[in-house]
């Protein structure tokens, strides 16, 4: 069902990966940060700022979120330089 949103998705989710993978941001990286968000969100609930505690919440799911990205692109970039692609490697000439 969901399946036919994925070419929309990947549209705009495949060159925020590349994008991050480039700029040195691994998939640890932003898991931990996710994680800091998420104690912060837990902070914030026990402190009684319920509002508060949600959007971190929701900024916390799209920092995992984001930090898959990057893995599926970490992913392809190691598959790519081992050669495990067959065809992809060396395919543009150089």
């Amino acid at each position: 069902m969901l399946s036919r949103y994925r070419d929309d998705m990947r549209a705009w989710s495949d060159p925020v990966g590349r994008t991050l993978f480039r700029l040195r941001l691994r998939p640890n990286h932003l898991t931990v940060m996710g994680l800091a968000v998420s104690l912060l969100a837990a902070a914030a609930f026990i402190t009684g700022h319920t509002q508060g505690a949600g959007v971190l919440l929701i900024v916390a799911g799209l920092v995992t979120a984001v930090a898959r990205l990057v893995a599926a692109v970490a992913r392809l970039v190691i598959l790519i330089i081992s050669g495990s692609l067959g065809g992809l490697d060396g395919a543009d000439g150089g």
